[in-house]
């Protein structure tokens, strides 16, 4: 029965007769029946690798659950999702009908026709596992109480560069207290992690709001201004909430599609030749 439905597809074995397309599987689904043919297993995939007849398997139950789902895709849906895919590059039909060649289509409604298919079967995919990755907010409260996260302390410093000028324990003792009469230029002030702060810097951390240290240089007097200490401190819940949720929904996608993939199956019936 199923072979007659399709017996256009391949000529007879009879001597002298030769094969148009050899029909490789057929996809027996609750609305329809597809055939998955020699030609659609040898084609190269829009990605550029090789299909599996599995992957086509899967691509069909896909796209028929999508037709019950009642996702409809037309030309216009294909030529939207095309230009987004772009970015600024020519998808007009002349260039089109090239790549829909250099793919193995024959035409270029051949070549949209799959793109139809692979788009709803994406879509449907989207729509059903995004539902099965729903995460409440114990289980976000959950991970973070089991995670807490801490965000890292921060100084903030300025610099200036002070040359030589006078006797070395009174000028020092002068930059360092305030008391220096000379002009001072000192940085914008720039942040420094205290994960980050160089080992012959370790004296900042000793240090407390608006002290000068002075350092002796070859150029002269290199001072430090410690103008803010961000202390390291836990990050609140809602700080990490939309981080943490994504971060579960990633966690939970893998098993979601592979239970998902069989759910799809499970609707289908598989004759392979």
């Amino acid at each position: 029965m199923l072979l007659s439905s399709f017996g256009s597809l391949v000529a007879g074995n009879v001597p002298g007769d030769f094969v148009i397309d050899e029909v490789k599987a057929v996809v027996e689904g609750p609305a329809r029946i597809d055939a998955i043919l020699d030609s659609d297993v040898k084609r190269r995939s829009f990605d550029g690798t090789l299909h599996t007849l599995d992957d086509l398997v899967l691509e069909c139950a896909k796209d028929q659950r999508g037709d019950k789902l009642g996702i409809t895709i037309d030309k216009d849906d294909v030529d939207r999702y095309l230009h987004t895919m772009a970015h600024g590059q020519d998808v007009s039909r002349e260039t089109l009908a090239v790549q829909a060649k250099s793919f193995g289509y024959d035409s270029l409604d051949e070549f949209y026709e799959d793109l139809k298919r692979l788009y709803r079967a994406n879509s449907a995919t989207e729509a059903e596992v995004h539902t099965m990755l729903s995460t409440s907010e114990q289980e976000v409260r959950a991970y973070v109480n089991a995670h807490p996260q801490y965000q890292e302390g921060i100084f903030y410093l300025q610099t200036a560069l002070v040359p030589y000028d006078g006797d070395y324990d009174d000028i020092k003792q002068a930059l360092e207290d305030g008391s220096y009469n000379g002009d001072i230029i000192w940085s914008e002030p720039f942040d420094v992690l205290y994960s980050q702060l160089a080992a012959d810097k370790q004296f900042v951390r000793d240090m407390s709001i608006d002290q000068v240290k002075a350092i002796e240089t070859n150029q002269g007097w290199q001072l430090y201004r410690l103008k803010k200490d961000v202390k390291p401190r836990q990050l609140t819940f809602d700080e990490r909430r939309k981080d943490v949720i994504n971060k579960l929904r990633e966690d939970k996608f893998n098993d979601a599609l592979e239970k998902y993939n069989s759910d799809v199956l499970q609707d289908i019936i598989v004759t392979r030749f």
